[in-house]
């Protein structure tokens, strides 16, 4: 349960505001209940290409959805990309300051959600957190974690997607690096 006072004119209103599953007595943590969607897209075609690399995995959808504790990272590629040799990345501002964190691509990155772990910046330590469960699909993955990994966030954060080809260094980036990262509130 959270309270929330707001002015209103000469008086003050108080709020009280719980969401959870099973109502605001004798719940759980574990049983709150945000849900949060966001979808953001990227242009077919903007994957950087080479001699080695001509159809490298080109981002062109994220779907973020939290809902019962959980984060779920629905990527799509454009048709061609190969699971073998495509290498993803999620990286993470929990607390949406650009100031804290290691620095990536105009976001403060706290963690890094990928297919083999999420990983937690402290300072200049790593540390793997654990790992999500992973839905390949024709067009893409599902990666869906307990916002626990997280640190107990609420889901709400800035992210920015990277993947590149396991021969070519350059990445693609959803949204693209000139853009605002996408935002989950």
């Amino acid at each position: 349960m959270s309270v929330r006072w707001r002015a209103c004119g000469a008086r003050m209103v108080l709020a009280v505001v719980c969401v959870t599953t099973l109502g605001c007595f004798g719940s759980s943590p574990t049983s709150s209940r945000v849900t949060l969607h966001v979808e953001v897209t990227d242009p077919t075609g903007d994957a950087p290409t080479s001699a080695v690399v001509p159809n490298p995995p080109d981002l062109v959808r994220a779907v973020v959805d939290v809902d019962r504790g959980d984060i779920t990272f629905a990527i799509r590629f454009a048709p061609g990309w190969d699971q073998a040799t495509t290498f993803l990345t999620i990286d993470l501002d929990v607390d949406q300051n650009a100031g804290t964190g290691v620095p990536g691509a105009g976001i403060g990155v706290e963690y890094e959600f990928a297919p083999s772990g999420v990983v937690r910046f402290d300072g200049m330590t790593a540390t793997v957190v654990g790992t999500p469960a992973v839905a390949i699909l024709a067009d893409g993955m599902n990666l869906t974690a307990p916002l626990s990994l997280l640190g107990g966030d609420d889901g709400r954060m800035d992210f920015r997607v990277r993947v590149h080809h396991s021969l070519q260094p350059a990445f693609d980036f959803l949204p693209d690096v000139n853009l605002a990262a996408g935002r989950v509130e």
